[in-house]
């Protein structure tokens, strides 16, 4: 069940999708997750959860990275997202949930990655989800945080956007550190370029 406050931004997000915002990934985007998929390594056979999963854009692509013998459960609190991800291509390896990322149905250490791509701003309980994330990735699985663009591009188009976006930023790197420490993962790496913002952490043991 949706919060209050997540159904509001789901409520954002349902606009987008009716308009075809975020549908298909563009010209200028495509080379960024080129890259990307380099850095993510995904291999077949993986299983990945993609919170804020929106269109389903990256959905399908990591649905062909995983293969036939892996998994990719996306959700996202947009209903009309979750919609327009399940008109894209159909694989059998893909489940889509209407949901948070704080209550997904699966066991303990279950996933080999867990990819935020372009959502974690979003986040309405960010330590409740990061706690989730934590209790669903397997020992030494990878949470990535990644956006196609600057942290100070981003903080830009949210406050252009207004409504209830308006403030939905990526934490300082101190800050950002810190809540992820809380929850036990261990920054690996982060990178601010004008291209793209990247957070690679891992999950210790207790």
């Amino acid at each position: 069940m949706l919060t209050k406050q997540d159904s509001a931004i789901g409520d954002f997000f349902d606009n987008c999708a009716k308009k075809g915002i975020m549908n298909e990934f563009d010209e200028e985007e495509r080379p960024k997750l080129t890259h990307c998929f380099k850095q993510w390594n995904i291999q077949r056979g993986d299983k990945i959860l993609e919170p804020g999963c929106g269109s389903g854009r990256l959905t399908i692509e990591l649905a062909e990275k995983v293969g036939k013998t892996g998994e990719v459960i996306a959700c996202d609190i947009s209903e009309e997202m979750i919609c327009s991800a399940k008109k894209q291509r159909a694989y059998d390896n893909v489940t889509y949930l209407h949901s948070p990322v704080t209550t997904i149905p699966v066991n303990d250490n279950y996933f080999d990655t867990v990819m935020c791509f372009q959502v974690f701003p979003h986040f309405s309980e960010r330590s409740k989800a990061l706690k989730e994330i934590y209790r669903v990735l397997k020992q030494d699985g990878v949470l990535w945080i990644v956006h196609l663009a600057s942290k100070e591009t981003i903080h830009k188009r949210h406050r252009e956007a207004g409504d209830v976006v308006i403030s939905h930023n990526i934490p300082e790197e101190a800050e950002i550190r810190e809540v992820l420490s809380q929850q036990k993962f261990s920054v690996e790496e982060i990178l601010d370029t004008s291209d793209y913002y990247s957070l690679k952490a891992i999950k210790n043991s207790m």
